[in-house]
């Protein structure tokens, strides 16, 4: 669908006009993430007159005006935007305060921070995807997260702007019905799933750091990114068998067929909340107590040690403050997304009305966006490396690896080679002096 500029501006004014007390919502799309569904209250009852509202529009069959001009939308897109837009309804309904700034955050989420985030996290890609940084396994698994957050935030984002700019696939195609939710749930808990994989790289490094580069080595984190994949993809396909397009004569839905309702409900739970993310979570916080524990035994035994080069207690300095880093970066992840699991556990299969006009309900699902978001702030914040490492991209300089005393496997095994080499050299000539 193609769109010219001067619609794009219209649209994009309308969506950023401040909702004033003349413009109220009168029914609301409610979404639960849980089962799938887009709970759809009763419309509100058709009015006997047609609005005389000047600059609107009455459709028959819609409970709700829209502005006059261009041509008229899909009633599926009217009855969907009626939560998003600002728009003059013939029945009004009062809204509580903490419901309009609900309202308003989830917009402006929607509009900057959602495509921020993308472009952050591309960013954050692109630096871990540096040649140099290729052969480091944490730097494999944070780009694995990376990609999981970028389609998390890409497949979120990508949904609302659809539904604003009037050709919303999700709720129009059986195909985007169930391929655009699966992928968005696949997403998430892979998310959850890969901070839990580099925070045990990190505990196996602080735990057992002599070992750590025989424990973990290249091919056992793409194996175990790999398995992980692949059982959570499979844990979410009973939400592509269960989903359905479903229409009436105002609007396209896309949920759960109502024959697997009850089923859904039970799998949905173990599934998504728990094993999509209560246990990657809990294991986690597990893993983030025993590195601090470790990190403070540590940094004791270092009181009023000198020893070791300046390069070596470098490198170990800049090993303790990235471990530091993921573990904020881990707990923050607990900390944003916990409460949306746990709302959705506790309000499941409830009328979201009741629950604070649903603002509760918004309020959760922007700090869940975060939870995606945030990464390349604390990368720069907490990894020097990483820091110079976006640097040296943004401005097109050349890695310089610096030199190091550490002595590499491959130094050994030439310098015993060598020692071999003069040792033979020296048992010939002493034969050579014995036989004169």
């Amino acid at each position: 669908m193609a769109f010219s500029a001067s619609r794009l501006c219209v649209l994009f004014v309308v969506l950023l006009r401040s909702t004033s007390g003349q413009e109220q919502l009168a029914t609301e799309v409610w979404e639960d993430e849980t089962a799938g569904n887009d709970i759809m209250p009763t419309p509100a009852p058709k009015p006997a007159k047609t609005p005389t509202t000047p600059g609107l529009i009455w459709i028959p069959g819609l409970p709700f005006s829209i502005p006059a001009g261009g041509r008229t939308p899909p009633p599926g897109f009217l009855f969907n935007l009626s939560k998003r837009g600002n728009f003059t309804f013939p029945k009004k309904q009062a809204e509580s305060a903490l419901s309009k700034a609900a309202f308003q955050l989830e917009k402006y989420f929607n509009l900057i921070v959602l495509p921020l985030s993308i472009v952050l996290n591309v960013m954050s890609l692109m630096v871990y995807l540096q040649p140099h940084r290729r052969k480091q396994s944490v730097s494999v698994v944070m780009s694995a997260l990376a990609v999981a957050d970028i389609f998390a935030l890409y497949l979120n984002w990508s949904k609302m702007f659809t539904l604003w700019l009037d050709f919303n696939l999700q709720t129009y195609s059986a195909f985007f019905c169930r391929s655009v939710t699966f992928v968005s749930y696949v997403a998430r808990s892979l998310s959850s799933w890969y901070i839990l994989i580099f925070t045990g790289e990190r505990l196996i490094s602080v735990k057992f750091p002599l070992k750590k580069v025989t424990m973990v080595t290249m091919s056992r984190v793409r194996l175990v990114l790999v398995v992980t994949t692949v059982l959570v993809t499979i844990s979410q396909c009973y939400f592509v068998m269960f989903m359905e397009r479903r229409s009436t004569p105002h609007m396209a839905a896309c949920g759960v067929a109502s024959k697997y309702t009850a089923l859904n409900e039970k799998i949905k739970f173990v599934m998504r909340e728990i094993f999509g993310f209560l246990l990657p979570s809990f294991l986690t916080g597990v893993c983030n107590f025993f590195i601090v524990r470790l990190l403070r035994v540590a940094s004791k035994k270092q009181i009023g040690m000198t020893g070791g080069s300046s390069s070596e207690r470098k490198k170990e300095a800049d090993n303790t403050s990235l471990t530091i880093m993921l573990v904020v970066v881990s707990t923050f992840s607990i900390i944003v997304y916990t409460p949306r699991s746990i709302s959705q556990i506790i309000f499941d299969g409830k009328d979201k009305k009741t629950i604070l006009d649903g603002a509760v309900d918004r309020i959760l699902e922007c700090m869940g966006i975060l939870n995606h978001s945030c990464n390349f702030l604390f990368y720069c914040l907490g990894g020097k490396t990483f820091r110079e490492d976006f640097m040296r991209m943004i401005t097109c300089q050349k890695y310089k690896p610096a030199r190091s005393n550490t002595i590499t496997k491959s130094q050994v095994r030439s310098v015993a080679e060598r020692v071999s080499a003069n040792n033979g050299s020296t048992k010939k000539s002493e034969n050579g002096l014995n036989a004169i």
